[in-house]
C-alpha cells in the first residue's frame, strides 16, 4: 500500500448515470479529508465522468464493470459527474485521511 492509498475514513454511495449528467462526488460536501475517489461502473454499458457539462463524446469512459481511481489533493472541492447512453449503476467510494 503506497501513501497515497491509505484512508481513515472511507463512504460509499450508489448513482444511477442517466443521459443527463448526475452528480457523483460534490464539492460541496465532500468527505472531510478527502483525498481519493473510486468510481465503479456496475453496468453492462460504458458510463462517462467529467465536469458538469459532461457528454458521452467529452467524458473519460469507464467500461462496463471498470473502476477509475481519482487521486485529489486534500482539502480541494471537486465535483464529478457521470452520465451514459442508457441507465446504468455506478458505485463511488470516498478515502480520507
Amino acid at each position: 500500500m503506497t501513501h497515497n492509498d491509505q484512508f481513515t475514513t472511507m463512504r460509499t454511495a450508489k448513482i444511477t448515470a442517466t443521459t443527463t449528467p448526475v452528480l457523483l462526488a460534490s464539492a460541496a460536501t465532500p468527505l472531510r479529508g478527502r483525498h481519493m475517489i473510486d468510481v465503479y461502473n456496475a453496468s453492462a454499458g460504458d458510463v462517462y465522468v467529467g465536469p458538469a457539462d459532461v457528454t458521452v463524446d467529452t467524458g473519460l469512459g469507464i467500461p462496463a464493470k471498470g473502476s477509475k481511481r481519482f487521486n485529489i489533493a486534500p482539502g480541494e472541492g471537486v465535483a464529478l459527474y457521470v452520465v451514459a447512453a442508457s441507465s446504468a449503476e455506478v458505485r463511488i467510494a470516498e478515502y480520507a485521511q
